[in-house]
């Protein structure tokens, strides 16, 4: 990979993999139209090729981009709407961005010649698990909107795949990334925290008056969501190795990937951890299921492991967890 059009740059896990990238020393080209993210951070400056503020959508945007850099070879697409709970209320925002923009820019950049895809799409597509682990031929039938919406655009690239034959696609379907860059570089840095992880240690810092606890009747071990976990490093390795395996591979076309460790925590051994790691006794409101929220997901991930022969590094949740309440805790300190 020479030059690489990385979507929803400034988002949580885009903004590691744009620091992997340029550790790679590859030139980097930045779209973030800011919706989920804040301010870019100051990798995009002398060290990325470009940072564009603009929509992945907006065709006359692309087309400046790949005037300017007509090289692009690779893209990695992670751009769009990412809460479980705003689909069920706004499903329409998510078709938009997760599914129509998405087909806009998939099919504009196929036909500027570009090859080499990644899809960040998400576990979500399953479902309720009806195996654990779930393998990548499961059933794919999602319970909510934004399971549909990532569904949808498998299926575009899919077809995309069909109509264009040296096309090398790698989506990767995500189970619950969290923690922080192990160089503390940057981390999770949400307008308004959703993720369990992020949430509790939050409350763990006084940021919030304690936080809620959805769901304790679930058909697991005691009654809370079970998640398998995956730190942010390790996911973005998976990406560099689906890079370097669709521009080395001779078996075109489309390709689903789990990215997990194979291995579950409930919400309840989450908030538990961030306690014992914080040494915070914090308040933990127990409240109803929320709509569309699966009992379960848990990743298989022979796939994975033998195709790209990826080998996690950070396989321990308190180690996620810590990489996660040190770089809260960096930027709480530093906006005092």
């Amino acid at each position: 990979m020479k030059k690489v059009l990385v979507t929803g740059a400034n988002g949580y896990i885009a903004r590691h993999m744009v620091l992997s990238l340029l550790d790679q020393g590859c030139k980097v080209i930045g779209l973030d139209n800011g919706v989920n993210s804040k301010n870019p951070d100051m990798f995009f400056g002398p060290l990325a090729a470009e940072y564009v503020h603009g929509d992945i959508g907006d065709l006359a945007c692309l087309e400046n981009i790949f005037y300017r850099h007509p090289d692009i070879d690779s893209v990695i697409h992670f751009a769009g709407r990412i809460y479980v709970s705003e689909s069920l209320e706004k499903p329409d925002f998510y078709y938009q961005a997760n599914t129509i923009a998405a087909f806009q820019f998939f099919n504009f950049v196929l036909h500027r010649g570009v090859r080499n895809i990644v899809f960040s799409s998400s576990a979500g597509v399953y479902g309720e698990a009806k195996t654990l682990p779930i393998p990548e031929n499961h059933p794919r039938e999602p319970i909510n909107p934004y399971g549909r919406s990532k569904l949808a655009t498998e299926w575009i690239l899919e077809d995309m795949a069909a109509l264009f034959p040296d096309l090398s696609v790698t989506m990767l379907r995500y189970f619950n990334v969290a923690g922080a860059d192990m160089q503390g570089r940057t981390g999770q840095s949400s307008p308004k925290a959703h993720h369990l992880i992020e949430v509790a240690c939050e409350a763990a810092l006084g940021l919030r008056d304690g936080m809620a606890l959805f769901g304790t009747d679930y058909n697991t071990q005691d009654g809370t969501c079970v998640r398998d976990y995956i730190h942010v490093n390790d996911l973005v390795n998976a990406h560099l190795s689906a890079l370097k395996y669709n521009a080395m591979t001779n078996e075109k076309g489309a390709r689903a990937m789990n990215c997990g460790y194979g291995q579950g925590y409930s919400n309840l051994e989450i908030i538990n951890t961030v306690k014992k790691i914080s040494g915070q006794d914090f308040k933990v409101r127990e409240e109803a299921r929320r709509k569309g929220d699966p009992a379960a997901l848990v990743a298989a991930n022979d796939m994975i492991m033998t195709a790209l022969d990826w080998r996690p590094q950070y396989n321990d949740i308190e180690t996620i967890v810590s990489s996660a309440f040190e770089w809260k805790k960096r930027q709480c300190d530093q906006s005092r």
